[in-house]
């Protein structure tokens, strides 16, 4: 993993994929991480999947440029409780940093309408 501060100082994103978005996301297959990147990832950035002791952890990143380091900007964990995953940036040293729950989908998500209202 890169570093977890950028070259400015700034702490990364913490997101925690509730289970039902988990599972509508794909489970961690097909196009799972494609989707995180698309909805969480800035241009040039890439996403890689890191070993963790409780669930899965993917982090959007950008690489090292000439003048500037690599830096992590979203930590996403998967699987896991908000409990264990505290538990891991505790031990990364970003223990303070808040933790934001993502939620899927309760009810069926229609396709849009063809015509939309602007104002």
């Amino acid at each position: 993993m890169s570093e977890l501060a950028s070259w400015n100082g700034e702490q990364p994103q913490i997101k925690l994929l509730d289970p039902v978005l988990f599972e509508q996301l794909g489970a961690g297959g097909g196009a799972y991480e494609e989707l995180l990147l698309a909805e969480y990832g800035r241009p040039g950035q890439v996403i890689e999947r890191a070993e963790v002791p409780h669930g899965l952890l993917h982090y959007i990143q950008f690489d090292e440029q000439p003048g500037r380091p690599a830096w992590t900007t979203h930590l996403i964990f998967a699987r896991a409780t908000e409990p264990q995953v505290r538990e891991y940036l505790v031990t990364i040293g970003l223990g303070s940093v808040e933790i934001h729950t993502v939620y899927g989908a309760t009810e069926r998500i229609e396709d849009a309408p063809d015509e939309v209202d602007e104002l």
